[in-house]
């Protein structure tokens, strides 16, 4: 079970999710203008044949897209659609941001749109029922397409029914469809370039972890009179003080900011983050331990595993993460460190795939991009060094 921090801060709302009294997730004030989630009417600026793309302008900000993310629905996924063919200069097209600027990259955006709920997530433009592929126990899939049987769906509006969701019937389907269902229509028929700001976290947090959240912290009245009067989750309201002190949140922060991450018996990490992936390298340091050296290193990278996880999860990380663990020669080691790290990975609310190892003994995983890294939304790259950490002598 969570816990939920929600403070006041000058930017806006900064929110803290804590596990055990560990920092899981750090949501700090959003900067960016162009958010993941928004969605635009936006106009067609110019067509980029050569890598099958455009720019899309949103008014506030230039977005990119490529042609395999213009159409909500294909009618078939073998015909290979060229740019030219989908969109035209200066043509409207409705898009949702799906990955916010970082560095020189533009956001993305994609005509793929969701709007999510608590159980279900509504897929305008598409006529498809889906379940979310967390869902993998079969006699709950099967009672599942039988609950989407009894739905009545608007013609191209389909749905993706949430890990939430798995235990929901057709009538509490059904009525968070229609609250969606209208809620597109209202965001359809809204006018100018911006049609819906994907800025409340806090609402985001709560669908997301329905059934998880056993406490809410906060010093503002309104969040603590909206959640007494609305939800059934416990909430507490406390000067801010209190509550960072409680939570220890400004040490658990400067410790999620710095490369090298200290475990329980000695170990440690050493996380890089660069333009092209993330390197996380597990070390022995002073690890002491009464078994051989195969059970050593086995404790070892058992431990990684785990802060890896909330390491990855806390930081934002995403894209390709690659991960050194101590060398094994045990193959039967190799599969439980797999299995411990997708065990740790369970409760992440982006996507993650496992790559497993490769032919040099490195752990290869992805992980969904959306939002800034933290290192990013708390900072920015020294002037001087250019984010090198380096000093020359020369």
């Amino acid at each position: 079970m969570y816990e939920l921090l929600a403070l006041k801060e000058k930017d806006g709302l900064a929110l803290a999710l804590f596990r055990d009294n560990l920092l899981v997730e750090y949501f700090p004030p959003q900067k960016t203008k162009v958010q993941s989630g928004d969605i635009y009417r936006g106009k067609v600026e110019r067509i980029l044949p050569g890598l099958n793309a455009a720019f899309i302008n949103l008014g506030q900000e230039m977005g990119f897209i490529y042609a395999q993310d213009v159409l909500a629905e294909r009618k078939s996924t073998h015909i290979a659609f060229a740019i030219n063919d989908l969109l035209k200069v200066g043509q409207d097209i409705v898009v949702q941001v799906v990955k916010e600027a970082s560095g020189d990259k533009r956001p993305s955006v994609s005509g793929k749109i969701s709007l999510a709920g608590e159980y279900i997530a509504l897929l305008p433009n598409c006529s498809q029922k889906y379940l979310s592929r967390k869902i993998t126990d079969e006699e709950t899939q099967k009672k599942l397409h039988n609950e989407l049987e009894k739905l009545k769906l608007t013609p191209d509006i389909g749905l993706i029914v949430r890990t939430n969701g798995q235990n929901a019937d057709h009538t509490l389907l059904q009525k968070e469809y229609d609250e969606l269902a209208a809620k597109w229509q209202r965001i359809i028929n809204t006018k100018g370039r911006i049609l819906y700001r994907q800025n409340n976290a806090l609402e985001s947090l709560r669908q997301d972890l329905s059934g998880k959240l056993a406490k809410v912290w906060t010093d503002d009245e309104s969040i603590y009179e909206s959640w007494q009067q609305n939800y059934q989750v416990p909430v507490f309201l406390k000067d801010s003080e209190y509550l960072k002190n409680k939570f220890a949140l400004s040490s658990q922060l400067r410790k999620a900011w710095v490369k090298k991450v200290d475990l329980a018996d000695g170990g440690f990490l050493v996380i890089d983050e660069t333009e092209a992936m993330v390197v996380i390298d597990v070390n022995s340091g002073n690890f002491t331990a009464k078994e051989g050296v195969e059970e050593t290193f086995l404790s070892i990278n058992l431990q990684a595993a785990e802060e890896i996880a909330r390491q990855v999860r806390l930081r934002n990380l995403a894209g390709i993460i690659i991960i050194d663990f101590i060398d094994m020669n045990n193959e039967e080691n190799r599969k439980e460190v797999s299995e411990a790290l997708a065990c740790a990975f369970e409760n992440d609310r982006r996507k993650v795939s496992l790559e497993g190892w490769s032919p040099l003994g490195l752990f290869i995983l992805t992980r969904q991009k959306k939002g800034q890294t933290l290192s990013k939304t708390l900072g920015h790259a020294c002037p001087h060094c250019q984010g090198m950490g380096r000093i020359a002598d020369f």
